[in-house]
């Protein structure tokens, strides 16, 4: 009887001994488990975002000055939307142009490419003579660009493009200040060209815009005081000063040209001088102001 006891006991105390070690194991693995869950949940906060979080510390002073500028910033935008009157005026000036560019090509295609560069440079060389008799000074005649190289044409029969010839293409820009006999020089570039024109575009501008743009700003100005005025008629209110004046568009300025087919012509018995009409150049401006409202 006394032997069973102490087998009893032993197996009771080797039973427990396992039981309490499994429940300690258990623990751990509970304790490891939520903190792998944590860690996780940490770094897809900061994955999510794209980018590294780091946090600096920021001095009171610091944030002191931060909240006053976002303050004063956002004090300032309520009061110029929140109050006052706000206007866009609109202000326009034209004149007339004073200089005309012309930008055209001496284009020669033929079958060796000295023969090509030769045929382009006595067709050039023919308008400079007829330019220079225009009173056309050479410091107003310059270069866009110069080049050479193979003409090519796609061929049926071989199924591959294929060296017809060699093309000079030599482009110029010309200004002109005679604008009362700008058709006239047209005509002259064109005759002397030997066939071998081809015009790219003609414009008119004014060379100082000084004087118009002035004029343009003035008119945007007084355009956006008549506006406020006429609101603030219309509201019953009076109208204080400007407190904020910007130009929101820059000077803009453009011609009106009218249409021309620029071909080579031959001179003709019937010949007619070309009729070119310059046009006017025109600038716009936009400026906003900001008027406030004084309490009667």
């Amino acid at each position: 009887m006394y032997s069973m006891k102490i087998v009893y006991y032993n197996t009771y105390g080797y039973y427990k001994a396992k039981m309490e070690a499994e429940l300690n194991n258990m623990s751990n693995k509970i304790v490891l488990c939520l903190l792998i869950t944590i860690f996780i949940s940490i770094v897809s906060c900061n994955t999510n975002t794209g980018t590294e979080t780091i946090s600096i510390p920021i001095t009171s002073n610091e944030t002191a000055q931060s909240a006053n500028i976002l303050r004063d910033a956002s004090s300032s935008n309520n009061k110029l939307v929140n109050s006052g009157v706000n206007v866009i005026g609109r202000g326009f000036a034209d004149a007339k142009p004073d200089v005309a560019i012309i930008d055209f090509s001496i284009k020669s295609v033929n079958d060796t490419a000295s023969i090509s560069r030769n045929k382009a440079a006595k067709g050039l060389q023919n308008i400079l003579t007829a330019l220079k008799a225009q009173n056309i000074s050479e410091d107003n005649i310059t270069t866009n660009f110069f080049k050479i190289g193979p003409e090519r044409e796609w061929n049926e029969k071989t199924r591959k493009m294929e060296i017809i010839g060699f093309s000079t293409t030599n482009s110029v820009k010309v200004k002109i200040y005679q604008l009362e006999n700008i058709g006239e020089i047209v005509d002259e570039i064109i005759i002397n060209s030997d066939e071998l024109i081809d015009f790219d575009s003609i414009g008119f501008e004014l060379e100082d815009k000084t004087s118009i743009i002035k004029y343009a700003r003035k008119m945007a100005v007084e355009n956006a005081i008549e506006k406020a005025e006429e609101i603030a008629t219309t509201a019953q209110i009076k109208l204080g000063s400007p407190t904020y004046i910007t130009e929101i568009s820059s000077p803009n300025a453009f011609g009106n040209v009218s249409d021309m087919s620029m071909m080579a012509m031959a001179r003709a018995e019937s010949f007619v001088e070309t009729p070119i009409m310059s046009g006017d150049i025109s600038v716009s401006i936009e400026v906003q102001i900001h008027f406030d409202i004084i309490d009667n």
